[in-house]
């Protein structure tokens, strides 16, 4: 949800290791015990995205992965205004979205 198994994935692959799917896996979540707001949830979904790119890629390529991941907050949100005219829930998110897209214009690129 938040990458890690992303940044796993990549630094096993980088190593050299093997990356395996094993399909009886099962992994249960209750009642979603890590994020208390879908807000919450999708603002850190961005930034843990955008921690995932400037930690595994160089300088420009992280700026564009920032960049894409902000222009395709902004395109959803886009999408979502018709619908938000008439449902305030919707209307929430598509602010959200747009909020978090200029948190990661504004944000430092840094660690």
């Amino acid at each position: 949800m938040y990458s890690e198994d992303t940044d796993w994935c990549f630094r096993i692959r980088r190593a050299g290791g093997p990356i395996r799917y094993v399909p009886g896996f099962v992994a249960t979540h209750h009642g979603r015990g890590s994020s208390s707001s879908m807000h919450f949830l999708m603002l850190q979904k961005a930034l843990s995205r955008d921690r995932f790119a400037r930690l595994h890629f160089p300088f420009g390529k992280a700026l564009a992965y920032r960049f894409l991941l902000a222009l395709g907050l902004v395109f959803r949100g886009v999408l979502k205004l018709p619908i938000a005219v008439l449902r305030p829930e919707v209307r929430k998110d598509v602010g959200c979205q747009f909020n978090i897209a200029m948190a990661l214009f504004v944000r430092p690129l840094s660690l």
